[in-house]
C-alpha cells in the first residue's frame, strides 16, 4: 500500500494539549485528512524534555527527533514560523524534498524583546502554565530576527506567508515588510476578518496550505 504524504506542523509556543489551541489544530488535522495527508505535529514539550524553552534547544531537539526531510508540506504557525525560518537559516536546503513551506502569523523580533525583557514576569508565568521552563534573557539573546533570515534566504522553495487582517502581532504591515526584504522568494496571502489563528473552516486557508 502506498504511504500517504504528510504535513509537518510546527505549532506556536502554547502547549499543543492546551484547551485554548484545540480548535486550531483540529482544523488543520481535519483538512489534512480531507486532502489525503497524514498529519504530524511537533510536541515541543516532549522533545525538549527538561531543557529551557528557547530556540537553540528546540532546534537541536528537532534535529535529534524529527524526520523533516520527507515532509511534503511544512506548516509553521506563530512562533512555529520562527522555528521553520531558523531551520532554514541553518541550511537553505533542509527541506529539500518538501514541496511547500507555509508560514502563518510569523512573529517580528520586537515582540520577543517586549515579551522576554519588557514584560518579563507575565511571560514567565505564561510559559510555566504551558509546562515549560524558561530563562527569558537567555532566550531573547538566542533569537535571530526572522527579518534578517528572510532577507538572506536564497533557497529554492518559495516562502508562503499568511496572516489575518485583524492580527495585532503578525500584522499585514509586517508581512508586507517581510515581502519587501526578499520579493523573489516570498508570497503573502491575507485573510480578511481573521486574527492570529484560524479556528473554523476557511476555503482560502485550506488552499493556502494544501494547494501545490
Amino acid at each position: 500500500m502506498k504511504k500517504k504524504e504528510f504535513i509537518l506542523v510546527f505549532p506556536g509556543n502554547t502547549s499543543i494539549n492546551h484547551v485554548t489551541v484545540k480548535k486550531r489544530y483540529e482544523l488543520i488535522k481535519n483538512m489534512s485528512l480531507k486532502n489525503s495527508y497524514n498529519y504530524k505535529i511537533i510536541n515541543y514539550k516532549k522533545i525538549i524534555k527538561d531543557k529551557n524553552f528557547q530556540i537553540n534547544n528546540i532546534l537541536s531537539s528537532i534535529d535529534e527527533n524529527i524526520e523533516i526531510e520527507s515532509a511534503k508540506i511544512i506548516f509553521g504557525l506563530s512562533y512555529g514560523c520562527n522555528i521553520v525560518l531558523n531551520l532554514l537559516n541553518l541550511s537553505n536546503n533542509i527541506f529539500s524534498n518538501t514541496q511547500k513551506i507555509c508560514l502563518f502569523g510569523a512573529i517580528p523580533y520586537w515582540i520577543f524583546h517586549y515579551g522576554l525583557i519588557t514584560n518579563l514576569d507575565e511571560t514567565k508565568k505564561y510559559i510555566k502554565e504551558q509546562g515549560f521552563k524558561i530563562n527569558p534573557i537567555e532566550a531573547f539573546n538566542k533569537e535571530i530576527p526572522i527579518e534578517e533570515i528572510v532577507k538572506k534566504y536564497y533557497g529554492e522553495k518559495i516562502l508562503h506567508f499568511g496572516c489575518g487582517t485583524l492580527d495585532k502581532d503578525s500584522t499585514p504591515a509586517f508581512n508586507k515588510y517581510l515581502k519587501s526584504l526578499n520579493k523573489k522568494k516570498t508570497k503573502i496571502t491575507f485573510f480578511n476578518g481573521e486574527n492570529h489563528y484560524i479556528t473554523s473552516f476557511n476555503k482560502k486557508y485550506e488552499k493556502f496550505i494544501f494547494e501545490i
